[in-house]
């Protein structure tokens, strides 16, 4: 991006690098540095000046021929020599370990192995140390810590899907209450009854232990996975995971505390601009209103970025023009933030399609004339296109009257669904009490079925009367359990087959309305049916 592309922008380079340490201040300057040539001089110079803090000689050298500053050689053979030792001496420490099978010593060996590599910029050797590590957690506390760094080197290396996984891992990781305390109690019993005081000692202990790494691990946590899915542009899910992130920091101290534990891979600034426009993109107005601006944590967040907070406090409140003022104002430094730009013009787009489809939701009839202004919309043409191309897509029911410059909303959907919802849930509600009323006034009448005439036979009865060759005991066929194949026609009376004797009656062949009403009244009947 050129300076003739875009306005200049208006940012303090050095209060921009001291948010970020380590590896993600580097990645950062030089982002910054590709895509902005006014500022890319200062931002190589700051990136290069980290660079020879640290101890990766190879990123040094690149920035050196970025810059055209000549190489230090022999700061480089130094560190080259200084890392070549310790890596010699952290090698041994771990054989020494693994052979005296003493699974913290070589969990922290592989942590720091780990650790050094990092810091060479060696970040596959990095993570394959941290995933070894794995299989020495003996607490909850360490397999927070592990997940925690591999989610952050593979953040680095955009291996997205070992973030999530392993931020899922340390989601799932026992709390005190549950696995962590089975686990220490089924260790105090294996104590023996002495050991009671202690197992309590230790366990509470452990609880304490993992409750502080998650205290400690939860925003980084938070923002590692939200930081990978809005990698992979799942903007709603990173949102959720941004605004989630706890704000644990209570004064001045313990917020700088934070933000240096995060500042590898992001700044607490940045979780109130990434939450902010994912939010804005894909939150109802409901949960913007629950999960974003009612929420003291993400709150908390938002107090560093007044830009972002106003632009969600706007568009709750339908200010639709100012939270897009906001939004454009944001743009500018989002465009040269390494995680935002790929995916920035998205972002915008979602926001402002939200925005007008917000704006014209109340109403029939819009005018263009005034709808332009309140969206920031540079005149009408621009704004008929802009609604031209919702309505195709279908964002928008409605059509446009050029002639007369209005938006004429088709509110036919949402009423007329009402009411067909309403009048089948009615017509549903009618069908099941007039089959209920069937069904109670059939086995007040102590009516049966009985199976369609054989060639030459008798018609025998199913149920309780005295047909069936025995006493009329109960236990009959009722409607409520017809079996299929047989008529729902035929139908005799039980009060008219007693003894030996077969029914003689008629034959039922339809249950129309009339016949319904003959049952319901059945109970009061006294002539006989059947015409004895």
């Amino acid at each position: 991006m050129s300076g003739g592309e875009a306005p200049p922008l208006d940012l303090d380079v050095e209060a921009f690098a001291a948010k970020y340490s380590g590896y993600g201040k580097i990645k950062r300057l030089r982002f910054l540095a590709q895509h902005d040539a006014v500022l890319a001089p200062e931002a190589l110079r700051l990136a290069l000046v980290a660079a020879r803090a640290g101890r990766d000689t190879d990123v040094y050298r690149e920035l050196c021929v970025e810059t055209g500053e000549d190489v230090d050689e022999v700061w480089v053979a130094s560190v080259d020599a200084a890392a070549a030792s310790e890596l010699s001496r952290l090698t041994a420490d771990l054989a020494q370990y693994k052979a005296d099978q003493i699974k913290e010593s070589i969990r922290l060996a592989y942590n720091e192995t780990a650790a050094h590599y990092y810091d060479r910029g060696q970040l596959e050797l990095a993570l394959r140390d941290y995933l070894h590590s794995r299989d020495y957690v003996t607490i909850g506390r360490h397999v927070i810590d592990m997940c925690l760094h591999v989610a952050v080197v593979s953040l680095d290396l955009d291996r997205h899907i070992y973030v999530e996984n392993y931020v899922a891992m340390a989601d799932a990781t026992p709390d005190s209450h549950g696995g962590v305390a089975a686990s220490g109690a089924h260790a105090g019993g294996m104590g023996g009854g002495g050991g009671g005081g202690s197992g309590s000692a230790g366990l509470s202990s452990m609880a304490a232990d993992v409750e502080a790494a998650v205290a400690a691990a939860g925003p980084k946590l938070r923002c590692c996975s939200g930081l990978a899915l809005l990698a992979a542009g799942k903007f709603r899910a990173a949102a959720i995971q941004f605004t989630s992130a706890p704000f644990t920091a209570t004064d001045d101290a313990s917020a700088a505390v934070l933000a240096t534990n995060m500042s590898d891979a992001l700044a607490l600034e940045d979780v109130a601009i990434y939450g902010g426009l994912c939010a804005l993109a894909t939150f109802e107005r409901e949960e913007m209103a629950s999960q974003v601006l009612a929420s003291p944590a993400f709150g908390n967040y938002l107090e560093l970025v007044p830009a972002v907070r106003e632009a969600l406090t706007d568009f709750h409140a339908a200010r639709y023009g100012s939270s897009l003022a906001a939004v454009a104002a944001l743009e500018r430094e989002a465009s040269v933030d390494f995680y935002l730009r790929p995916h920035l013009g998205d972002l915008v787009a979602r926001i402002r399609v939200r925005a007008v489809s917000a704006y014209v939701s109340p109403f029939t009839t819009v005018l263009l004339s005034r709808m332009a202004p309140a969206l920031r919309c540079a005149d009408v043409g621009a704004l008929t296109g802009e609604l031209a191309s919702l309505i195709n897509d279908g964002t928008i029911d409605g059509r446009i009257d050029v002639h007369h410059g209005v938006l004429v909303r088709d509110r036919r959907s949402g009423q007329h669904e009402s009411l067909a919802k309403a009048a089948a849930r009615g017509a549903a509600a009618v069908a099941e009490a007039e089959a209920l009323t069937l069904r109670v006034a059939m086995l007040k009448a102590n009516l049966i079925i009985r199976r369609p005439a054989p060639a030459g036979g008798h018609l025998p009865v199913m149920g309780g009367g005295a047909d069936a060759g025995g006493g009329g005991g109960g236990g009959g066929w009722s409607p409520l359990n017809a079996t299929p194949g047989w008529s729902s026609n035929e139908f005799v009376s039980s009060h008219h087959m007693g003894g030996g004797g077969r029914a003689r009656g008629s034959h039922m062949s339809s249950m129309d309305s009339a016949v319904l009403g003959d049952l319901a009244r059945m109970d009061s009947a006294v002539d006989d049916p059947f015409g004895d």
